[in-house]
This record gives C-alpha cells, structure tokens and sequence, in this order.
C-alpha cells in the first residue's frame, strides 16, 4: 500500500486538508491551478457563490478531460490505422522479395543455359 501525505491547501480562500498517495509536489501543482481558476471566476462574477464558483471550475477541468480522452482516441485510431498500412506495406515488401527471388533464380538459370549451350558448340540466341 502506497504512503499517504497530508498537506493543506487553499482553494478560494477555503482552505482543505489533502490526504493522497500521489506526488505531494505533483497535488500541490493541481491545487494551486484549481484556486487560480476558482479565484479567476469569484474576481471576474462578483455574484458568483463560491460553490458556483467551483462548479465551474470543475466543468472547466471536465471539458479538458474529454477534450483530451477525444484527442487520445484519434491518435490511437490513427496509430492504429498507420499501424495497418505499415503491415501492408510489410506483407507487400515480402512479396516483391520473394518475386525478386524468384526471377534472380530465373535469370541465372537462364545464363547457366546460355554459358553451357556455348561450351558445348549449340546456340540458345536468335
């Protein structure tokens, strides 16, 4: 079981006591955004509550989040579409390879006829 911290914190000029068992540097950052913002709305809605005031706040933060979810989801699709002509690309690859292949074996064959058939006095040219 992770260790738990507990530090305080001031959101609006309300201050809280924050047990967590994430980065202390990394929630005191979080904190200190959310008071911004919840003192942003109190100053600039001087008849805003500050439970409005964190309301707000709050959907402010939600619609990053799904902002963010939204964009992480195109990238993976994309990722995953980049992912599938990549192994095409691949799956065609091989296949020329081995067509390679195939028509170097040919074409040594072809010159092995062609050196053979001068050694031993018959022509295979027109």
């Amino acid at each position: 079981m992770a260790d738990k911290n507990t530090l305080r914190i001031t959101v609006g000029g309300q201050r809280y006591t924050l047990v967590t068992g994430d980065n202390v540097q990394q929630a005191k950052a979080l904190a200190s955004d959310l008071d911004k913002k919840v003192s942003r709305i109190l100053k600039d809605s001087p008849a805003c509550t500050y439970t409005q005031a964190v309301v707000l706040a709050a959907l402010e933060y939600a619609q990053t989040a799904k902002q963010a979810t939204e964009s992480e989801e195109k990238l993976r699709s994309e990722v995953r579409a980049y992912l599938e002509d990549s192994a095409k690309a691949k799956t065609e690859r091989d296949k020329a390879n081995r067509e390679l292949e195939r028509l170097k074996r040919k074409l040594k064959r072809a010159e092995s006829a062609k050196s053979t058939s001068l050694w031993d006095g018959t022509s295979n040219e027109d």
